[in-house]
């Protein structure tokens, strides 16, 4: 009896042993898709975004999306020591339909305030995707990070446009929008919220998301309502023109607007094509 008990005890030791090997490997993976990762060094404040974009082509892109827990930030020093973690507090699943095409976006955000003693400027930032058996982990470089904010002080919000092919046909075209303060008669004039433009390469308008579209003439709010939050305009470009011919290949000016009263707000990227 005393003999099995010892066997006993020897397999659960083994066993916890194998466990905490195979966490450990687990927790040291690089996610199977890469997020749209952004750190925006802002009034004193680090704000760091995470977006997933899936439009269906990847089975397993989806369930990754949808099995996603929770995202831990870890900021590093140059000698690679943690000086500050925290977990993203808002995390938003949403989608949206666009030529029957159904989008799910995760877009995760958060920020820290630093003390006076640490630098807002660390060398890298570690993210943590957390499954329910998985712990994935990225690491960029800070500065890397911040190349793409778009900052104009005399504008109320800040935006970030975003670009991702999704399959051999689909992009998806996002902006989000960190709102800095509050104009006092700010307002959308139809239920249109949201505008891409596409340009070729001699100024020629070739696809708009408001070609043809009849919205409703009603004054709407304009998005995000409070200082300090964010949101994410998006839409599905099919890589064709506005009369449905798929254009060839090549490089574009890309007009993203939120089209405000009495001042809209706009941003403009380049888009190659390929």
């Amino acid at each position: 009896m005393r003999s099995l008990l010892i066997v006993a005890l020897i397999v659960i030791k083994l066993l916890t042993a194998c466990t905490s090997v195979k966490k450990e490997v687990q927790a040291n993976q690089l996610p199977p898709f890469k997020p749209n990762f952004y750190a925006i060094d802002w009034r004193d404040s680090l704000q760091i975004i995470v977006n997933y974009n899936d439009i269906g082509a990847n089975k397993n892109k989806l369930e990754f999306i949808n099995s996603i827990k929770s995202i831990t930030v870890n900021l590093k020093n140059v000698n690679k020591k943690i000086i500050k973690s925290f977990i993203l507090p808002k995390m938003i699943m949403k989608q949206t339909t666009v030529n029957s095409k159904i989008t799910t976006t995760l877009l995760a955000q958060g920020f820290y305030i630093p003390n006076q003693r640490v630098n807002i400027d660390p060398a890298t930032v570690e993210l943590q995707i957390f499954m329910d058996s998985t712990v994935y982990t990225l690491l960029r470089p800070f500065k890397e990070l911040v190349s793409n904010f778009n900052f104009d002080n005399r504008n109320a919000m800040n935006l970030l446009p975003m670009v991702e092919k999704l399959d051999s046909v689909n992009y998806f075209i996002g902006m989000i929008a960190l709102r800095k303060s509050m104009p006092g008669k700010e307002y959308l004039s139809s239920s249109e919220d949201f505008r891409a433009e596409l340009f070729g390469p001699k100024g020629n308008l070739i696809w708009n998301t408001n070609y043809k579209q009849n919205y409703m003439q009603a004054k709407q709010p304009v998005k995000p309502l409070n200082i300090g939050d964010y949101y994410l305009y998006s839409t599905i470009w099919n890589g064709k023109n506005n009369n449905d011919v798929k254009i060839s290949d090549g490089e574009f000016s890309l007009k993203l607007t939120i089209p405000a009263q009495p001042k809209p707000y706009f941003v403009t990227l380049n888009l190659k094509t390929e």
